[in-house]
């Protein structure tokens, strides 16, 4: 049989199905049944059977700490919080019975707004397989869908929408995934199931189809309604309000899912961490907004020339600042230290989430940039000069701070946060009525005096509740029989005479009423300030590109760092003395390469061949990253560096086989090649590393001739790596091909690598050198060696031998 409050948790676990549900008892949080199990695994507590049902528990201070925990483990968490305090109870009617209870918070990773560290973008998607391609979704079959996302960002009260048509590896999708870093997915009607293995990790969530009346197409206005309805669990549907941006820009750089991945350009390829990254190389931000910011300009480089010309001049001056400008920018970065993340503080006033404290710290903060700005420290470049203006709000904070006595704000005093002057009718009405009953209860304390006889009699709270006559229990002969007795012990025993009983309802009737009234005057306030969310979020934005340039300012002050030419005209790129600009940071010593392409000239391909691990692939990935730095604004790590635009850059490295779509490794290969021929244009960047290695030798070679002879038709610049020295005759054959290695010094049967790049072709990739390297055991060397020496003689005396029957 169940007790009253196991009847009561299991009514609020059956409407609740997917919660993990923290319930208050007393002081402490319990977790039953399942959830039991699962949090105390989580949080590292004991488990153990109370009546029907396993429990685990928690004290009430150490609640946000344990939210915090589950939702970052993934878990929706809901709050279940007595709505009685356990002293009005025992002085009630109702003391026997059962605590009311009710589901007042839910928590998940995309919409918990307490912690930094937490939050991401919930993703909204609905799909439609074109009609043609709905017969043709078997092995090999590259079945098209038309897909339409809108995500939520709710920290930063962000919305982005897309529609796209996608193939079956789902290429188009996954860069957007790992561009946005999305935690939950709404599945809009029915996915297939390759979208649905795409979608990976993300939380998935099942909701209806059902589009809103509107211009946007149906199935945007589907995820629109998805998410509004969604978000209504957590009381955010507010952020579905704000502007509704395009995901895709055209004054960006394409940088399809398998170049983010392949450069690393947010998560490492060892653990996924952000450790060896160029999110992690170029982050010296000093603001939350900034940083979000800054992962945005690294997904999306500038393709608009006048754009990040703009850009790159505001870094330079930064990185050059002396005199007024080199205070001004010290400033500057001493304030964004001290900054809270204002995106965050200000999205939860937009939907009356945030705290007092957390109103009080946005809006010193906003007080403090608008104390930075000094006109006479002016920048020479007018985009940091009207940034910095933006952050010209004091007249409008102070507006604000003025209403509140920011001490008793700071300590979270809902009763005294209001100045007196300027505080609401109801409020002073209540509390001169807490005053009045406060005083008439002094003033029948001398009556309690004359009818116990007693000179010294006080009151004495205990356990909450108020007002009480302590007497000893010999002495509670002279009280009188209308006395309640409120508590006791085996030496004394509390009472509260009819009159206390009277006053100290009305004082806690009184009390709620105004608790009641200074939480709708805080609503008011902030609702207040929501009014000037467009102004306050234009000065965050502003807050957030200033960061971004102080940190390209920051990286690029490295010695060796050089500001790359941005050039108009014919696709080149032109490097001197470049170095890898993550590895640069990581390895004691890096040997510094040039790269020259120039399709005007004939010299838009290079084909890079030379040993295993002698550092191409490193190579190819170095221009990518100095291409894509140059074009965030930021300096590279080069003597000189020239280029024009490039409008995408693709990458095709590694071997995997593809699960999702039932495809080998070949097969992957092939399909990222064939979508890379159908994006690049004359202006991209194309890096083939090891194209055709997923199969035979011949067939093989045959595919990556073909494949190079496009690009070098094309006239893009490319960077191709391969172990086929004979693609080299295509040189003799093909304009604009350079045949270049990494240089390497052989003796006594091994090899050093030099990682210089070096003109000429590679005649051998010394595989069993780096199986040496591998522990492969040494007798399996001089098998595979005596091996390798017998193919090569056998090669040569057939080419002898054709030869010779060529002459004859």
């Amino acid at each position: 049989k169940l007790t009253p409050l196991e009847e009561q948790v299991s009514q609020i676990q059956a409407a609740n199905p997917d919660t993990m549900l923290l319930v208050e008892v007393g002081y402490k949080f319990r977790f039953f049944g399942p959830d039991a199990q699962q949090g105390a695994e989580i949080l590292g507590i004991a488990c153990f059977m109370d009546h029907a049902h396993l429990t685990a528990s928690f004290p009430v201070p150490r609640l946000d700490i344990h939210v915090h925990r589950l939702v970052k483990a993934g878990k929706k968490v809901g709050v279940v919080r007595q709505m009685e305090t356990a002293a009005l109870k025992a002085a009630g009617d109702n003391r026997n019975t059962t605590f009311e209870r009710r589901l007042c918070e839910v928590y998940t990773q995309g919409t918990y707004l307490d912690h930094t560290d937490m939050g991401g973008w919930i993703l909204a998607i609905a799909e439609d397989v074109l009609p043609e391609d709905e017969a043709q979704d078997g092995v090999g079959q590259r079945a098209q869908v038309d897909l339409a996302i809108v995500a939520v960002r709710v920290e930063s009260s962000e919305v982005v929408y897309d529609t796209f048509t996608d193939t079956a590896m789902r290429h188009e999708l996954e860069r957007r995934l790992q561009m946005l870093d999305v935690k939950e997915v709404l599945a809009v009607g029915e996915l297939c199931s390759k979208t649905r293995r795409i979608l990976g990790s993300a939380s998935l969530i099942s909701a209806k189809r059902e589009a809103e009346p509107d211009d946007l197409p149906e199935a945007i206005r589907s995820c629109l309604a998805a998410l509004k309805l969604y978000l209504a669990e957590f009381k955010l549907a507010t952020v579905m309000t704000t502007p509704l941006i395009p995901f895709e820009s055209k004054l960006s750089m394409q940088l399809p899912a398998t170049t983010i991945a392949s450069l690393e350009l947010f998560h490492n390829s060892v653990d996924g961490a952000k450790y060896g990254t160029l999110f992690w190389m170029l982050d010296h931000t000093r603001t939350s907004p900034g940083k979000r910011l800054l992962h945005s300009w690294i997904a999306r480089p500038l393709v608009h020339l006048p754009t990040l010309k703009e850009r790159q001049k505001a870094v330079s001056e930064l990185v050059n600042a002396k005199g007024t400008q080199f205070v001004q920018s010290e400033k500057l970065l001493g304030v964004l230290k001290r900054l809270p993340d204002l995106d965050r503080s200000l999205s939860k006033i937009l939907y009356g989430k945030a705290s007092r404290p957390e109103v009080l710290a946005m809006l010193k903060g906003f007080q403090l940039l608008g104390q930075c700005f000094d006109a006479r420290e002016a920048f020479a470049f007018d985009v940091l000069n009207d940034k910095l203006s933006a952050l010209q709000t004091a007249a409008l904070v102070e507006s604000f701070l003025g209403e509140i006595d920011e001490k008793r704000t700071l300590q979270d005093d809902k009763f005294s946060m209001f100045k007196e002057s300027d505080a609401l009718d109801g409020i002073s009405d209540h509390k001169l009525g807490i005053l009045a009953i406060e005083t008439e209860l002094e003033e029948h304390l001398e009556e309690i005096k004359a009818t116990l006889k007693r000179k010294h009699v006080d009151y004495v709270s205990v356990a909450g509740i108020d007002y009480l006559i302590e007497l000893k229990n010999d002495a509670c002969k002279l009280v009188p029989k209308e006395w309640k007795k409120m508590s006791g012990t085996k030496f004394c025993s509390r009472f509260h005479t009819p009159r206390i009983t009277r006053l100290v309802a009305e004082r806690d009737q009184r009390k709620e009423s105004l608790a009641m009234e200074c939480d709708a005057a805080f609503a008011a306030y902030m609702k207040r300030i929501a009014e000037h969310y467009d102004t306050l979020r234009w000065i965050v934005s502003c807050v957030a590109e200033l960061d971004c340039l102080q940190s390209l300012a920051s990286v690029s002050r490295t010695q060796g760092y050089v500001c790359p030419d941005l050039l108009e005209g014919a696709p080149m790129l032109d490097f001197k003395s470049s170095s890898h600009p993550i590895l640069q940071r990581i390895v004691d010593a890096f040997v510094p390469n040039d790269i020259s392409l120039l399709p005007g000239k004939e010299k838009s391909t290079l084909l890079i061949t030379g040993p295993n691990m002698g550092g191409k692939s490193s190579f190819v990935k170095q221009v990518a990253l100095l291409t894509i730095l140059a074009q965030i604004g930021c300096y590279v790590p080069a003597e000189s560096a020239k280029l024009t635009l490039v409008d995408g850059v693709y990458c095709r490295m590694g071997a995997s086989d593809s699960l999702a779509t039932r495809e080998s490794t070949f097969m992957v290969e092939l399909h990222e090649c064939a979508d890379i021929m159908k994006a690049a244009t004359a202006k991209s960047l194309v890096i083939l590393d090891e194209v055709g290695r997923g199969t035979s030798t011949m067939d093989g070679l045959a595919v990556a001739y073909g494949v190079l002879s496009h690009f070098l038709q094309l006239k893009c610049r490319t960077l191709f790596v391969t172990h086929y020295p004979s693609l080299g005759d295509v040189a003799q054959e093909r304009p604009g091909l350079q045949c270049c290695y990494m240089d390497y010094v052989e003796a006594n049967g091994s090899i050093t690598f030099l990682y210089k790049l070096a003109a000429g072709i590679a005649a051998r990739s010394y595989g069993l050198n780096v199986a040496k390297l591998a522990g492969l055991p040494e007798s399996l060397l001089a098998l595979a060696d005596k091996k390798g020496k017998e193919m090569e003689e056998a090669l040569a005396s057939r080419r002898d031998w054709q030869f010779a029957k060529s002459l004859l």
